[in-house]
């Protein structure tokens, strides 16, 4: 019969080739709906191990393991591919009754990194039980109460480099700590990625988050206005233009058929018949219309733009137009005039440093 010190070998030899396993494997590409999944620890059910030995079981394979379901890289192009994707990494074990308590991260390209400690397979009394004993340690540690009864939910800020080894370490102190793992049962990983979004994907209507989440992997970083319209407030090249959505499906009242952009000028009064001849006389990604926005010895000029979704497009597809209508008012308010809103000091500084 093999020593706990052999044991605890062959352990670690196991954790090591499983790390290099991990690390040589392929890489997630985009829209990929793949993974994979295994033993983490080797259950031994006569024989409680402290959590410093799992610790040093675990801590490298799973470093790993949250690195590819956490880290998305920082190319644009790249990321730009991926939106829609999502990765989950559960790690979970069962207790002979079958109840089945688990550990999850999830995390998307654009989102924060979610953790979230559940368990299944009880109900009644149990599952209160369960939520009252580890809602107090859960709650110290920044969790709130899950979307569903019996789990609970963390957000983690935007994945960084070093993140994969603290939240590894997180991950293991809340099974050994709040769940109660102690080495007896599997301790079994599955890490997955899958996608919303097919390769040629085509849109018939957007959501203000999804359309906010395009606009952020094309480089244009956009707000919420604070009645919470379904309008984003963006900048670019020192231009401030509104991306607004119209005319909600009926079926689903946060999707909307239409994406309409517009910005808004300040020019001469006495150039204002001249440029909505131009603009409105050429077939191009931009109309023209006055608006009731005046200072003295000027006039307020709407430059928008409105793309239908309707007959179905491509993200891609829905990028280019709207960088050919940002395109065209940069070269107009070049020639032209300037932008209504009053840009503060800083604003004007980054405007001056970018050509």
């Amino acid at each position: 019969m093999l020593s706990n010190d052999v044991v605890e070998v062959d352990e670690s030899t196991a954790a090591t080739e499983l790390t290099r396993e991990i690390v040589t494997g392929q890489p997630f590409s985009p829209r990929e709906e793949t993974g994979c999944e295994g033993v983490l620890i080797v259950g031994q059910p006569s024989k409680h191990r402290p959590e410093a030995t799992l610790r040093a079981i675990a801590l490298d394979p799973l470093t790993e393991l949250v690195r590819q379901c956490t880290q998305w890289g920082e190319d644009r192009l790249d990321l730009e591919a991926r939106v829609g994707d999502c990765r989950s990494l559960i790690l979970d074990f069962r207790l002979d009754d079958g109840v089945r308590f688990y550990v999850q991260v999830w995390s998307t390209p654009l989102a924060e990194t979610q953790v979230i400690v559940g368990t299944d397979g009880v109900s009644g009394e149990s599952r209160k039980a369960f939520i009252e004993s580890a809602g107090e340690p859960l709650r110290s540690r920044g969790f709130d109460d899950g979307r569903t009864d019996g789990c609970f939910r963390k957000l983690l800020p935007f994945a960084k480099p070093e993140d994969p080894v603290r939240i590894a370490r997180e991950m293991l102190g809340l099974l050994t700590d709040v769940l109660g793992y102690d080495g007896n049962a599997p301790l079994v990983y599955r890490l997955r990625q899958a996608t919303a979004l097919g390769a040629a994907h085509v849109m018939y209507g957007i959501t203000r988050p999804a359309l906010q989440n395009f606009l952020r992997v094309w480089g244009l970083e956009t707000t919420v206005r604070s009645d919470d319209a379904p309008v984003l407030l963006a900048r670019s090249h020192g231009i401030n233009f509104s991306v607004e959505l119209l005319v909600p499906q009926e079926s689903a009242p946060d999707v909307y058929w239409e994406v309409h952009c517009r910005a808004e000028f300040a020019i001469p009064r006495e150039r204002v018949a001249d440029l909505l001849a131009e603009v409105n006389g050429k077939a191009w990604l931009v109309k023209a219309s006055e608006s009731p926005v005046f200072e003295k010895g000027t006039a307020g000029v709407w430059l928008c733009y409105g793309f239908n979704l309707a007959g179905g497009v491509t993200p891609n597809h829905l990028k280019c137009q709207i960088f050919e209508w940002l395109e065209n008012v940069r070269r107009l308010w070049t020639g032209w005039g300037r932008p209504v809103v009053t840009r503060t000091e800083t604003e004007d500084r980054a405007a001056e440093t970018v050509h």
